[in-house]
């Protein structure tokens, strides 16, 4: 929205031209986003700045990355498309000056840093590759329009090393990795906790939510439940959930959940007799 602002007053300063319907369709958005934001998300978002602790404000060192080596797979290879994109931006600069539909995509990449880096510093900090990895569109496109403004035989040179470069870079990511190495885990191994609690001596299991906003609580466990009854009879696994604590038996298995902004697993009151943990998830095995 603000680049949409911004290419708009610099069209009517440099080029005398107003586009009356994108300004009012803009203004509109931009009123009920004001509304959305300040009403809607402050009721949903925690105050407390402790449930933002997995996100940092960016230093001066981020200026040398702007998180290209996560959005292209390595630093080396990071490096490399950010001084091609840098070079792309000199080279194109002519356009943009002439505020050509290139400009706008340079705007864009701009603000979609500037934003969420000002509302960090003044509130909590937002800035991640995830949130923000939709500036990989104007990226591509501003390096793509450099590359095709060259010659014939330098636009095919580039195009090759280009395409070199991400294959070889694929070899050190997990999609090719998988098929040499056993495969790393990110996402929380509920599948695999299940599993080994189908296989174990012991069926009954009590799932334990504890996540950092108790408001998310019921809801989160809501959903845990019906996920891991889905997957149960996707397994065709034999094992029973306990809904209350107190009526465990004589064994059962405790499943914790980590959220990103809650660790660890509180079962006080239990004799702890195993413990296995697994990415996100840690299942222990209790006795009365």
């Amino acid at each position: 929205m603000f680049s949409i602002i911004l290419h708009i007053i610099l069209f009517l300063i440099f080029k005398n031209k107003v586009f009356k319907r994108i300004i009012i369709s803009v203004i509109s958005i931009f009123f009920l986003s004001i509304i959305y934001y300040f009403i809607h998300l402050k009721n949903l978002i925690p105050d407390s700045s402790n449930a933002y602790f997995f996100l940092k404000n960016p230093y001066l060192k981020f200026l040398t990355n702007l998180f290209f080596s996560k959005f292209f797979g390595s630093r080396i290879i990071g490096v490399f498309f950010l001084i091609l994109f840098l070079f792309a931006i000199k080279k194109s600069f002519r356009k943009m000056i002439n505020l050509e539909e290139i400009s706008f995509l340079l705007i864009f990449f701009a603000f979609s840093y500037i934003v969420p880096i000002i509302y960090g510093f003044l509130f909590h900090p937002i800035i991640a590759p995830k949130y923000i990895i939709f500036v990989i569109i104007p990226i591509v496109v501003i390096i793509s329009n450099f590359i095709f403004d060259l010659k014939r035989k330098n636009r095919l040179i580039l195009i090759t090393l280009l395409s070199l470069v991400t294959i070889l870079n694929l070899f050190t990511e997990q999609t090719v990795k998988q098929f040499f190495y056993e495969r790393s885990f990110y996402k929380p191994q509920v599948t695999n906790s299940l599993t080994i609690i189908n296989n174990s001596d012991y069926k009954d299991y009590f799932i334990k939510v504890e996540p950092y906003n108790e408001d998310v609580k019921i809801p989160w466990t809501y959903a845990v439940e019906n996920y891991f009854n889905y997957l149960i009879k996707k397994e065709n696994l034999h094992i029973n959930q306990i809904k209350k604590i107190q009526h465990i038996s004589e064994y059962t298995w405790i499943i914790c959940i980590h959220d990103l902004n809650h660790f660890g697993c509180n079962v006080d009151g239990t004799k702890k007799v195993n413990k296995i943990d697994l990415n996100r998830v840690s299942i222990i095995l209790v006795s009365k």
